[in-house]
């Protein structure tokens, strides 16, 4: 009896991590279209991963704890954020990426997301400059802008949070 319940722990949490999956992917697709992280996506994926924590946790005080630690900023955030959107007219880019850090960190713990946020430095830095070096080789004359280019950040976040996600599932 026993054995049965724990394989179908495995299920719903593989469940979850392929909702997880998808989740991130989506939001990755997203913020490299509209230079945006979907606040709708992100929610969907909280309450969902509230209800993996209630499954697993149902007896679990520090897991509990840890979790509304994580909740109240993210309320906070989501309050800011809605704040911002009525005044101005548009969402700050840096709130919406917070939101999205929290959410990680809910579902890969703190130790797989530093890991991934590390991946992504080195990707976004890889891609900066793939993109230098081939301005270089076409021999094109880059005019400098005064704006800073938009960086998908979430986009990066997002592949860099994938890949270390399935090398952790198979290491």
């Amino acid at each position: 009896m026993e054995h049965n319940s724990t394989s179908n722990l495995i299920m719903i949490n593989l469940m979850f991590i392929y909702i997880f999956f998808l989740i991130i992917i989506s939001i990755a697709i997203i913020d490299k279209k509209e230079h945006r992280v979907s606040k709708i996506i992100l929610l969907v994926g909280f309450i969902l991963e509230s209800i993996q924590i209630i499954i697993n946790y149902n007896n679990n005080e520090t897991q509990l704890v840890r979790y509304i630690a994580y909740l109240l900023p993210f309320m906070l955030l989501i309050i800011i954020d809605t704040i911002t959107l009525r005044k101005r007219g548009e969402s700050f880019y840096i709130i919406q990426l917070l939101l999205l850090i929290i959410y990680m960190i809910i579902f890969l713990k703190l130790k797989l997301f530093v890991i991934s946020f590390l991946v992504m430095i080195a990707l976004m830095i890889l891609v900066q400059l793939v993109k230098f070096i081939s301005t270089i080789r076409i021999r094109r004359i880059v005019k400098k802008d005064r704006k800073l280019p938009k960086i998908p950040v979430g986009t990066y976040l997002g592949i860099s949070t994938v890949i270390v996600l399935i090398i952790s599932i198979f290491v």
